[in-house]
């Protein structure tokens, strides 16, 4: 009968003890995201006091919206806890009055309206993190209390029996034990999970803070960390009278890396630069990718403009080592420009109020960028220190570019011919084509002032296609209209973007057809730094042109390789002299 009623006493006991496991987990629950409510809550504190203008804004209304995700999810485990409610529907009133701020700050985004609602904003930080922590205590209490309950529990039936039996020191001692081993192990797995969530989270935490920053593909801080160390070291070079500097990179013909070897190797390349920049560096300095092909260092504590210099030859010298990649030895080659500021550069010049570094450090890039793009217009593996009237140059370059644009279109390009004289007779037997640009407000511009800008935005294909055109056509004219002259032949110039299309034979054929123009009669001229440049690319093209009856011409010849024996081997039918090869000969 005794060990009846011990039995019954047990199985009485863990009953009890499953209701009590799960007012347990409950709390367990609603406590662990009571705590998560707080971490958002002291991050959206921490993104307000520190967020700057313009961006700072949309980081204040992410944060604000992981603290929604985060109370929806404590709302959803408080359905049996008034109490709890009502705390979170209060910390939902005080957000709403916290958006009202931000909203209105948002309408008049300057520097003085955050200076002026940055407190508010603040100040209701720490009222919404004072509710939480209230109610995170209170959630910590009924968690203790939840414990206590599963270690001690015993309904009164149990408390009569045991009681009244005389085993009230054994059946307790049984019940303990027995009730405490279980609670422990709710206790621990309900422990663990806590602690492998956090474990998690800040692990996803720091995996995602690092993806924010960071370039996926070479590991190297990205924009947005590269610009706020730029702050940060253009604020301490203020502070302390320091100079630093800036040296983008541009990478010289990766394009074609990409389009000949595929993105693949293109990515294994940029890889590899990154690597030998960041040997190249000292370990106090930063390298980041800007993007595409371009990298930034940023240098600190120089003592002068030299050391930049010196710097920007040490990283081109580190990447003129040939790599092998895809079973070819490839040669990179980099444009840097290179700007710096220093303690005095950090004031305006005609008011002497001081710059924000946001903004200089928008400037230094911006700079930066313009210095590099002149160093590549000299030839790769250059680098340029800014200058102010670099500036002003690149201004006029875009808009140059943006008439450029519409040149053909507006009916702005001329073409100008130069007559062909057969010196025994004095008889013009044809003519040589010139560009030339009509613009609006320059005046005439000659092939030098918008040729290269046609070459490096692509807009010479087009141009290079209507000349070709309109000089077929004048020839084909002439030969129809004055006598004796259905031989005259017209010289057209091809430049090395036109001679690396490979469809360039076709379109001079399909121009020839269109104008009834005879190959014999058509000239194309070349200069001989093209035939060097890729010879067995441009003997292929030439080969075909000359198949269609197109005379080749090599122009300026003496000016560069000059060898007679290589030129025998291509399908050259008439050369140019240069006149300071003819003194030279003559001397």
């Amino acid at each position: 009968m005794l060990i009846v009623a011990v039995q019954f006493m047990i199985v009485q006991a863990y009953r009890n003890l499953d209701s009590t496991t799960r007012s347990f987990d409950t709390a367990t629950e609603v406590t662990t995201d009571l705590h998560h409510v707080s971490e958002e809550t002291l991050k959206l504190g921490l993104t307000v006091d520190r967020f700057r203008l313009p961006d700072g804004l949309d980081q204040v209304e992410l944060r604000r919206g992981l603290l929604d995700r985060q109370l929806d999810a404590t709302l959803g485990a408080s359905d049996n806890d008034p109490l709890l409610r009502e705390r979170l529907e209060e910390i939902g009133g005080q957000l709403a009055a916290f958006d009202a701020d931000v909203a209105r700050l948002r309408a008049h985004p300057t520097a003085a309206q955050l200076a002026k609602a940055r407190p508010g904003l603040q100040r209701r930080t720490d009222e919404i993190q004072t509710t939480v922590k209230s109610t995170y205590d209170e959630g910590e209490i009924q968690f203790i209390g939840a414990i206590a309950q599963t270690l001690h529990a015993k309904t009164s039936f149990q408390r009569l029996l045991v009681g009244t039996s005389g085993l009230t020191l054994g059946v307790a001692l049984v019940l303990a034990l027995s009730l405490r081993r279980r609670a422990n192990r709710a206790y621990a797995r309900a422990y663990g999970q806590v602690v492998a969530e956090a474990s998690e989270r800040k692990r996803l935490t720091e995996q995602l803070r690092h993806q924010a920053f960071h370039d996926p593909l070479t590991g190297l801080p990205n924009r947005a960390l590269l610009r706020d160390r730029l702050e940060h070291a253009l604020t301490r070079t203020i502070r302390h009278g320091d100079r630093l500097a800036v040296l983008l990179l541009d990478l010289d013909g990766f394009k074609t890396v990409n389009d000949t070897l595929g993105h693949a190797v293109g990515d294994q390349l940029l890889r590899l630069v990154a690597e030998r920049l960041r040997d190249t560096i000292r370990a106090e300095d930063t390298v980041a990718r800007h993007g595409g092909d371009e990298f930034v260092v940023l240098a600190e504590d120089l003592d002068s403009l030299g050391d930049a210099t010196v710097l920007a030859e040490r990283l081109l010298d580190r990447l003129t080592v040939p790599i092998l990649l895809a079973g070819r030895v490839l040669h990179v080659n980099a444009s840097i420009g290179i700007t710096t500021a220093s303690a005095s550069a950090a004031t305006t010049a005609t008011t002497g109020a001081t710059v924000s570094a946001g903004v200089q450090a928008d400037d230094l890039l911006r700079d930066a960028d313009v210095a590099m793009y002149l160093a590549k217009q000299h030839g790769p593996g250059r680098y340029r220190i800014f200058e102010p009237a670099m500036r002003a140059a690149v201004v006029d370059r875009a808009e140059l570019e943006a008439d450029l644009r519409h040149a053909l279109d507006r009916d702005q390009l001329r073409l100008h011919y130069q007559p062909i004289v057969h010196l025994a007779s004095g008889r013009i037997v044809g003519a040589e084509a010139l560009l030339r640009w009509q613009h609006p407000t320059r005046g005439l511009l000659a092939p030098g002032g918008f040729i290269p800008l046609a070459e490096q935005t692509g807009l010479l294909i087009p141009i290079g296609t209507w000349m070709l055109g309109q000089a077929c056509q004048q020839a084909r004219d002439w030969q129809a209209t004055i006598p004796d002259q259905e031989r005259l032949g017209i010289s057209v110039n091809l430049s090395a973007v036109e001679l690396a299309q490979p469809t360039l034979p076709d379109r001079i054929a399909r121009t020839l057809a269109d104008t009834g123009l005879d190959a014999h009669h058509l000239t194309l001229e070349l200069t001989e730094s093209l035939l060097i440049a890729d010879a067995h690319a441009t003997t292929a093209t030439l080969t075909d042109l000359h198949a269609l009856g197109v005379q080749i011409a090599i122009d300026d010849f003496g000016t560069g390789y000059s060898c007679l024996a290589y030129l025998g081997r291509l399908p050259v039918n008439v050369l140019k002299i240069d006149k300071a090869f003819v003194e030279s000969a003559a001397c």
